[in-house]
């Protein structure tokens, strides 16, 4: 069964749960950074325009698996969900993938 998850923290506490019960897992993570236009930039390339910063996660358990996905305009709230995702990684690790890699992942669920 997939939850799909609003909020990043419900991510980190599905982690959480999921560590206490003893389940194995990864977070499959895909990231990157875009204008409004929707140019795709490298994190070198961030000049001009206003940026957009996506994040798409699944966590799979072996139990279950979790989606997340969000865009953030502001930074402090990305700079916020990047705390957020040191923490999930202290519960498993994250592989960062292609979004067609993901694709694949959330297909094949």
């Amino acid at each position: 069964m997939r939850l799909t998850a609003v909020a990043l923290s419900e991510v980190v506490e599905h982690a959480d749960e999921g560590k206490r019960k003893g389940l194995d897992g990864t977070v499959y993570l895909q990231q990157q950074e875009t204008t409004e236009g929707g140019t795709v930039f490298g994190d070198e390339d961030a000049s001009g325009g206003k940026a957009i910063e996506k994040i798409r996660l699944l966590l799979e358990t072996s139990d279950n698996s979790i989606y997340y996905e969000d865009e953030f305009t502001d930074m402090d709230f990305y700079k916020d969900a990047l705390v957020q995702l040191e923490r999930l990684e202290t519960y498993y690790p994250i592989e960062r993938v292609s979004e067609e890699e993901l694709g694949q992942k959330l297909e094949e669920n």
